[in-house]
């Protein structure tokens, strides 16, 4: 009874069905065989509505055959879905079928394999039960591919499509359509292919793994006007242009990231949110005593419509800069972020050019002439205070309890 599973699975997912048969284990994998029944799985997920059947298979089997002289294992699975396949169609479902030469003396990683995987799963709008950012999936995964070589070092034909019209995330008010992603194996690895709409934006994903000289990742990320959010909170879009590497578990990461599109809008302060005392220190957990090594270097460009109001300021920003880490240092920064704040109207002949440098210096800063009004209601600001020193040549202002002098 499959059932006795839902105890192990996540919340929110159950089991059902039968599963019977033997395993006749005589110590080596070659000279072992097996025979499993499937009657009745099927798999649901929780909504809104209760807990709905999603997937449904036929009476299936997961069998291993040893041959006569104990030289060749072969394998299958056969999990066909109920499903009104149209007359001629591929069945619906997950097929798998293959053969492992012995290798005596080899590890099984190492034995010579042929193998062919064949997938037909038309609707996966099931799969927004087990992610909660996301609330309403339209999508199907389709394609075959044939493996041969080794498990260690595999070669791999043919193409997996996931085609996904639809997938809506409502916590971000976002809606992405069109999206496809193709995955086609080669003698040394796997590429892949990928793209989205979302607005009035694209964004498109290229990338290889390959394996025989070691793992060894590459990918490029391409965009304009993407829309990741158009909530009460946010409505912003990027415009990625990034290289990524990954080799000798080394991370490069490089490229720009255009903001075109920013409007923020905070009434209050987000619940949760917590100050940190001076005093007190933030330990990464023991589990990330070795980090990735990392070596990034991402412009950020500001667009015409980056805005933010709350909080006591009302300003909008420009300028770029860019970000640079490496797991020997700290992230440092070059470049101008120019913030342009409108506290009140300018009612004086003689503003106060006021210059603010936040942190690294040359990294973060805005330039404004700010007139006596103005200067005031930064001063009387939760998040802004200053204190004149003379004739507006220089400031003082401390910026969430952290003093920086303002030249």
């Amino acid at each position: 009874d499959l059932s006795q599973l839902n105890a192990l699975a996540p919340d929110g997912v159950r089991l059902a069905g039968k599963v019977s048969g033997a395993l006749n284990w005589m110590g080596e994998l070659q000279t072992s065989s097996g025979l499993f029944s499937l009657d009745g799985l099927a798999l649901s997920v929780q909504s809104t509505e209760g807990l709905n059947q999603v997937l449904e298979f036929l009476p299936g089997r997961i069998e291993l055959v040893p041959a006569g002289s104990a030289a060749e294992v072969q394998f299958y699975i056969d999990l066909p879905l109920v499903s009104n396949t149209p007359a001629g169609d591929a069945p619906h479902g997950v097929f798998v079928e293959g053969r492992m030469d012995v290798q005596a003396g080899e590890p099984l990683q190492r034995w010579p394999i042929a193998a062919q995987l064949a997938l037909e799963l038309p609707d996966l709008s099931w799969l927004a039960g087990f992610a909660e950012q996301i609330d309403r999936v339209e999508a199907a995964l389709t394609g075959a591919l044939t493996m041969s070589g080794s498990i260690e070092q595999p070669s791999l034909a043919g193409e997996l499509n996931l085609a996904a019209p639809m997938v809506r995330v409502d916590s971000l008010g976002i809606e992405l359509n069109d999206s496809h992603i193709e995955l086609a194996g080669s003698q040394k690895g796997i590429s892949l292919l990928g793209n989205s709409v979302s607005g009035d934006g694209v964004l498109n994903l290229a990338g290889d793994l390959e394996w025989t000289n070691g793992l060894v990742v590459d990918a490029r990320l391409q965009g304009a006007d993407f829309l990741v959010s158009d909530s009460s909170l946010a409505r912003a879009a990027i415009s990625p242009n990034l290289d990524a590497r990954f080799e000798d578990s080394r991370l490069t990461l490089r490229g720009d990231v255009g903001l075109p599109i920013a409007e923020i809008q905070v009434a209050t302060v987000p619940e949760g949110a917590v100050s940190v005392s001076p005093d007190q220190q933030l330990l990464e957990s023991e589990a990330n005593a070795e980090p990735l090594d990392i070596d990034a270097e991402v412009r950020l460009i500001l667009g015409d419509k980056v805005r933010f109001e709350g909080l006591g300021l009302k300003a909008s920003f420009g300028g770029e800069v860019t970000l640079s880490e490496k797991s020997t240092g700290a992230t440092t920064g070059r470049g101008e972020i120019v913030i342009k704040p409108k506290m009140v109207e300018k009612t004086t002949k003689n503003p106060v050019r006021v210059a603010v440098q936040i942190g690294i210096p040359n990294f973060f800063k805005y330039t404004e002439e700010l007139d006596d009004k103005e200067l005031k209601k930064l001063m009387r600001s939760d998040y802004f205070s200053a204190v004149r020193a003379s004739d507006g040549e220089k400031v003082k202002v401390k910026l969430f309890e952290k003093e920086t002098d303002l030249l």
